[in-house]
């Protein structure tokens, strides 16, 4: 028999798979590297209202001190396997708390951190941390990672928006270890373009004064770029508006 938070975790899952479009939010993923502009560029989500930032890597500093912004720093660590379990409980506190005050957007950052804590749990559930994950494993890490994307969609709000890593070492520098992120599977591929309505890659090319911001869309490919992150800015609301309205 399912406990009283299993059962209504199967509920929320259940109705949100079997929501019509027009009632869960339109999500959005912004896919770059580290310092590319990323958590910054969705300062520009304030022009709609508040924007709750659920901060599970600690480091937005992009949307530090930014009006309109509340920032929800997230301490379970990714190296503990209870994580996930943590930053899910905190997200359904939300759920109710916004429903007498919905936000106008949601952000989530990051999902590759998200990933790492959910493969932390799959792991430490078979006493397996550290070690190298099985094909199995993998599946569950990619179905963890999908619900919680369901939990923030059961948020009352229209807008989401999720952050991930654009690229991610096969293998640590360190210890040579596997590193086992969801973005370095195949799944991310298939599972990620079903779950986003549209995904915008953000990327740097040069350095310093010679540095140029680059933004483009998955619909169009069309390439935008600028000599600061901050000439961008129009481009990148007007291409939340086409989604967000």
């Amino acid at each position: 028999m399912l406990g009283k938070a299993a059962a209504e975790k199967l509920i929320i899952t259940e109705e949100l798979e079997n929501a019509k479009a027009s009632d869960k939010p339109q999500f959005i993923l912004i896919h770059g590297e580290t310092g590319t502009g990323k958590t910054t560029s969705l300062r520009t989500l304030t022009s709609y209202g508040r924007v709750e930032l659920f901060d599970i890597d600690q480091n937005s500093d992009g949307l530090i001190g930014e009006p309109g912004v509340v920032r929800h720093r997230f301490k379970g660590g990714i190296n503990n396997k209870d994580a996930v379990e943590a930053l899910e409980y905190l997200i359904r506190t939300k759920i109710e708390e916004f429903k007498d005050d919905p936000p106008a957007a949601v952000v989530l950052d990051s999902l590759t951190t998200l990933s790492l804590m959910a493969m932390e749990n799959v792991l430490g559930k078979s006493g397996r941390q550290g070690q190298m994950p099985t094909l199995p494993e993998y599946g569950l890490q990619v179905t963890m990672v999908r619900r919680m994307l369901l939990f923030l969609g059961a948020l009352p709000v229209t807008k989401c928006a999720v952050c991930i890593g654009h690229s991610v070492l096969e293998s640590d520098e360190a210890s040579g270890r596997h590193v086992y992120n969801l973005a370095t599977t195949r799944s991310l591929k298939i599972v990620l373009p079903r779950l986003f309505g549209e995904i915008y890659f953000a990327h740097v090319d040069g350095l310093d004064d010679k540095a140029r911001y680059l933004w483009r869309t998955r619909k169009t490919a069309q390439i935008t770029d600028a000599r600061s992150q901050l000439k961008l800015e129009p481009v990148i609301a007007q291409d939340f508006r086409k989604i967000f309205g």
